[in-house]
């Protein structure tokens, strides 16, 4: 017996047949089993892959455009911030002005009424005064030599003043 070592020889169409049944059927198997699923995950995850990055884009727009919005806020706020110091200002400088001149017109109104107050018992006080010193010289005079007129007292009583800057009968010296 000799053996047939031709390859070509040994082929059976049969055998053929049946791997290749085997082959398709391992191939549909294997398709079904683990392609089919494998590229249907594939193709979600791609999608959700394609969501996040729309989500992502829209975020930034989203981030982009608050932070222009807060930078317009910013700058309004800053602007009225600085509106309204400088209102505040304006308004403390002109408090301050109306509260100094008014505190200058009372203090100039209160000085005046003093002024006139110590001027009225000035020239009460100094009208005693000259009335004590008339009847003091008076006396004095009516003591010495006898007596001497009233006017003449007046007048000597008010020349003594004047000399002292005291003021005679006629008013404030």
């Amino acid at each position: 017996m000799q053996m047939n070592l031709n390859p070509l020889e040994q082929i059976d169409p049969v055998v053929i047949v049946a791997v290749a049944v085997i082959v398709l059927i391992t191939f549909l198997v294997l398709k079904r089993v683990f392609v089919v699923p494998y590229v249907r995950v594939m193709e979600e995850r791609a999608l959700r892959f394609e969501r996040a990055d729309e989500q992502l884009a829209d975020g930034r727009r989203l981030h982009e455009s608050a932070d222009a919005e807060a930078d317009a806020t910013m700058a309004d706020a800053r602007t009225e911030a600085d509106e309204l110091r400088r209102v505040s200002a304006e308004a403390l400088e002109r408090y301050r002005t109306e509260t100094i001149a008014e505190a200058g017109r009372t203090a100039a109104s209160r000085l005046e009424r003093g002024r006139a107050a110590i001027q009225a018992q000035r020239a009460e006080e100094q009208g005693r005064l000259r009335d004590h010193a008339v009847s003091c010289v008076e006396l004095a005079c009516q003591q010495l030599i006898g007596g001497i007129g009233e006017q003449e007292v007046g007048a000597v009583v008010d020349d003594l003043m004047a000399r002292v800057g005291v003021g005679g009968a006629g008013g404030v010296g």
